[in-house]
């Protein structure tokens, strides 16, 4: 099994796991030894750590249900500037990878959607979560997800607006496509300590994107994915998810980049973000299980992005916006009708039950 064959994979929609399509071309493919030096000092593993890697993930197979593996991300809008502001998911996200035909479906749910037996948005769930399970707050997000979807979530992923910003860094900033221009004067500044400066225009700044092709920073594209006050169709949730899913088929790209597979120190870097940041998450023979369950359809994989339907703008939508007088003046997503709502998150992710 060649490295080169390993290079032509078209692999996945959760950036982590591109880590050990390099890691495990490592492990199993010819190459040279100065290469792997690289790789080795760039990521603290030696040869024998990752061929034990490889060889406990090759025998082993894949956690999932009827042959899918179903992700949970979510985004934490939590700054250090701001500590008083509980922490809140930004972004929440389901991905389901069919590992039979290499096909992956991601979902964006609405940060503003209503959950009727809690009594709160759903973006709450997390900073609820910290009092039911405090070592692990995300566990109330994905139950409750679950219960909503009826989608059995295997991972769950916790990114902080941080975490996002030093990967893209990382991999020396991403190429967007941006569809539409705008303009957000009243973007939070995430330099300075709300405890602080009261003043708001201190507290906030103007931001815009121009139309077209470009590459952005991992702080420009955090401002790209957090917009939300910019006074058009781009300030609404539905925009602002598709923008985070831009984002992340940016990230993507760049992590299946032959440059980037072939590169042993920017993979041995990478490994280590993983490492530091998610190995607690998905193991890492974990991850090289779902390499070996998806080499046989590695050049069918393909990702496709949905949101969920708003009626009325489409006359099937499973979520509208209620009257605010009846929600204390609250601007939110109620469900329609609780039963639809769940066969159509399963439509979008493929799932069948």
């Amino acid at each position: 099994m060649s490295l080169k064959l390993f290079l032509k994979a078209q692999l996945f929609a959760l950036f982590f796991l591109s880590i050990f399509f390099g890691l495990t071309a490592l492990g199993l493919g010819a190459i040279a030894y100065g290469k792997f030096r690289q790789f080795s000092v760039a990521s603290g593993l030696s040869f024998t750590n990752v061929k034990e890697i490889i060889e406990k993930g090759w025998n082993q197979a894949p956690v999932s249900t009827n042959g899918r593996v179903n992700f949970l991300i979510l985004g934490l809008d939590s700054l250090k500037t701001r500590v008083d502001v509980p922490p809140l998911t930004d972004t929440m996200m389901l991905v389901s990878l069919n590992l039979s035909n290499g096909q992956i479906n991601t979902l964006s749910f609405p940060r503003d959607l209503w959950h009727e037996g809690y009594q709160t948005r759903i973006n709450a769930l997390y900073f609820y979560g910290q009092e039911r399970y405090s070592d692990h707050p995300d566990q109330f997000s994905k139950e409750v997800l679950s219960e909503m979807t009826g989608v059995p979530i295997h991972y769950t992923v916790v990114l902080s607006f941080e975490q996002v910003s030093q990967l893209i860094d990382l991999l020396g900033g991403v190429e967007i496509d941006v569809p539409t221009a705008f303009v957000d004067e009243s973007f939070p500044r995430t330099d300075v300590d709300v405890t602080v400066v009261k003043d708001p225009k201190l507290l906030y700044k103007t931001v815009s994107f121009v139309e077209g092709k470009q590459v952005m920073s991992g702080e420009k594209a955090l401002e790209y994915m957090r917009s939300r006050k910019s006074g058009d169709d781009e300030g609404t949730d539905v925009a602002r998810g598709a923008r985070q899913q831009l984002v992340l088929d940016s990230v993507l790209v760049k992590l299946k980049q032959k440059n980037t597979l072939t590169n042993p120190q920017l993979l041995g870097n990478i490994y280590k973000y993983y490492e530091q940041n998610f190995s607690s998450v998905v193991d890492p023979s974990e991850a090289v299980s779902l390499v070996k369950a998806l080499y046989l359809v590695r050049n069918q994989i393909v990702t496709t992005n949905h949101n969920i339907s708003i009626y009325p703008d489409d006359e099937a939508g499973v979520i509208f916006h209620p009257e605010p007088r009846k929600y204390k003046g609250e601007w939110i997503y109620v469900i329609r009708e609780a039963q639809l709502f769940m066969s159509f998150v399963q439509d979008k992710l493929g799932i069948k039950q």
